[in-house]
């Protein structure tokens, strides 16, 4: 991985004056970014870790008063990393992002903190270590890398972490579940192998495969949003409901959220209805991988020893966050996360489920500043 030196935001990407973009650059692979805000950069650093499908984009809403507004003006060094299920990545390198979670928590987010790191040490600024925010399956991926050992305390310089929404378990609600049980993704693999990217934005140059068409018209009208268009229909069958339309602050508007939200490469998002369905991370296509005299009652185990190590989360200050009613990944995802850390009677674990709130109105809440924002302060600091 080479970062190269810091440089306007590529056309499309957010930035403007207040950030600078950083190419992370791998030979024979996608080129992701890092924006770093503009301004002092003694404070201690934090990298935010956005979900698939969306993009660095999410923490930079509602203008003014986001997330990243509320970290730079509390002093931190702040970081967005776009790794390659960002769609500002998958629409520019669809080919080349189209890689599982397996390789992003082995590549992107070590070579994202690596980055920071060295740049930091460059710098010569007073040695502190980076905190992380990761939501969705930006979280779910940093877990895979820290449960793996691939991304460490000591090695990566990080002490804190907090994870949103998910981490190395996943629960979802029940029409999540009626999706993910006739494997339609394992359909459309075998009937599009050169699939390369899904989403919710459908045109005549970028149709859906036939067999997720098919099963999407017979997607009852009730189980999505509010709002009757396509893109947020199609959003809403693809990921589940992805925030609470009644908690949105006033300026995250449909035009708005309509640039949240792009291209998830196919490889990662048919690895993700994988976990669901095993409920917990594993490798892609890991069942196949298994020697055929496996006793059943040792399957999961086996699936289970690459990631679910829990020593290797002892060094880190877990901080896990999600919404009481999220309609995407069920609480449940956190609750089981933290009672499966608490074995270890060394973790330091802090867990929040905000009544009132869901997915990415975490960040985009009417009230995300007062409720959210000062719950991330003391997870970071």
């Amino acid at each position: 991985m080479i970062a190269t030196s810091a440089a306007p935001c590529p056309a499309g990407m957010p930035g403007g004056a207040r950030l600078e973009c950083i190419p992370l650059l791998f030979p024979g692979d996608a080129r992701l970014f890092l924006r770093r805000a503009i301004g002092p950069r003694a404070g201690k650093p934090v990298l935010l870790i956005h979900g698939a499908s969306a993009a660095g984009d999410t923490f930079l809403v509602p203008a003014g008063a986001s997330v990243v507004d509320f970290l730079v003006e509390k002093g931190f060094d702040v970081w967005i990393l776009d790794w390659r299920t960002s769609f500002h990545v998958t629409a520019a390198e669809p080919a080349l992002a189209n890689q599982s979670a397996d390789h992003a928590a082995a590549v992107d987010l070590p070579a994202a903190l690596e980055a920071i790191r060295t740049t930091r040490h460059a710098e010569k600024t007073a040695y502190r270590p980076t905190s992380v925010i990761a939501h969705c399956m930006g979280a779910a991926c940093l877990s895979m890398g820290i449960g793996a050992g691939l991304v460490t305390r000591a090695g990566h310089e990080v002490d804190r972490v907090l994870l949103s929404s998910i981490g190395l378990f996943y629960e979802v609600s029940w029409d999540g579940w009626a999706k993910v049980q006739d494997r339609v993704l394992e359909r459309v693999f075998a009937q599009n192998p050169g699939l390369q990217t899904v989403s919710p934005l459908v045109s005549k140059a970028a149709p859906w495969p036939a067999a997720l068409e098919e099963v999407f018209a017979l997607w009852p009208a009730a189980w999505g949003p509010p709002w009757e268009e396509d893109f947020f229909q199609r959003l809403a069958f693809l990921f589940g409901q992805p925030f609470l339309v009644s908690n949105l602050h006033p300026d995250v508007t449909r035009e708005v959220i309509r640039g949240q939200f792009g291209a998830i490469p196919f490889s990662f998002y048919r690895h993700t209805a994988q976990q669901v369905l095993r409920g917990f991370a594993g490798k892609l296509d890991a069942e196949a991988a298994l020697p055929i005299a496996t006793p059943n009652g040792e399957i999961s185990t086996v699936l289970s020893q690459t990631y679910l190590n829990p020593a290797r989360f002892a060094p880190f200050d877990l901080t896990l966050l999600t919404g009481a009613g999220n309609p995407l990944w069920h609480r449940d995802s956190v609750d089981r996360m933290g009672e499966w850390l608490r074995r270890q009677p060394t973790q330091s674990v802090t867990k929040h489920v905000l009544d009132g709130y869901g997915h990415q109105d975490l960040w985009w809440g009417r009230h995300s500043a007062r409720d959210v924002f000062p719950l991330v302060f003391r997870a970071v600091c």
